[in-house]
């Protein structure tokens, strides 16, 4: 039990696991949406590890089933700890900020959907109690001292332009819902002037 105290919940039971499930089901498959634009969302997959500070989940295309290759989504249980400890988390979520697909509560932690970089999947500080090693998803060539051929370079290079247009793609979908939202609040607040200057001089003389 001593192993699991330095977890985001501080138990045996991850983050997002609900009272009655097993404590060793690592698997989730919930649907998340994000909270300023409810029509985009994105699925929590399984337990990838657990830190000190957040439980960290794998994430897919909920209209695919395609494992999202550069993100990762990490639940931080919040509420109901130290006011130390508190502190320390929400810094964490901030630190997330330039990397963050969007943010959401769910079961009672603070769920974050963020894109990956090297350090977070080549060098994981805390391995996960009772997994598998997380195996990095990226191309560690740092410490290969061979040189890949030219079918395995080519193949290397089409996974990464693909993972890197479907990023793409889906910053431009968010970005386009989130600029729609501000046009049509700022038509509405254009619609509200153009109707108090309508009157006529005549009429906004007094009688």
């Amino acid at each position: 039990m001593e192993q699991y105290q330095q977890t985001a919940t501080g138990t045996t039971r991850h983050a997002l696991q609900l009272p009655g499930d097993d404590p060793d089901d690592t698997t989730v498959n919930l649907i998340l949406e994000d909270e300023d634009d409810p029509g985009y969302s994105l699925m929590i997959g399984d337990l990838i590890r657990r830190e000190r500070h957040a439980d960290v989940y794998s994430v897919y295309d909920p209209e695919t089933g395609a494992k999202e290759l550069r993100a990762e989504a990490r639940a931080f249980v919040i509420d109901r700890v130290s006011g130390k400890l508190k502190k320390y988390r929400k810094r964490c979520t901030y630190r997330l900020g330039p990397r963050m697909y969007f943010s959401a509560p769910c079961r009672g932690a603070r769920v974050i959907i963020y894109t990956t970089n090297p350090p977070d999947v080549a060098t994981a500080k805390e391995g996960t109690h009772g997994l598998s090693e997380f195996s990095p998803r990226l191309p560690s060539g740092s410490n290969d001292s061979s040189t890949p051929s030219e079918g395995q370079q080519d193949e290397r290079g089409q996974t990464q332009n693909a993972d890197y247009k479907r990023e793409s793609r889906r910053t431009r979908q968010l970005q386009r819902r989130r600029a729609k939202r501000h046009q049509g609040r700022t038509e509405k607040g254009l619609e509200g002037f153009q109707a108090l200057n309508l009157r006529s001089p005549l009429e906004m003389k007094d009688p």
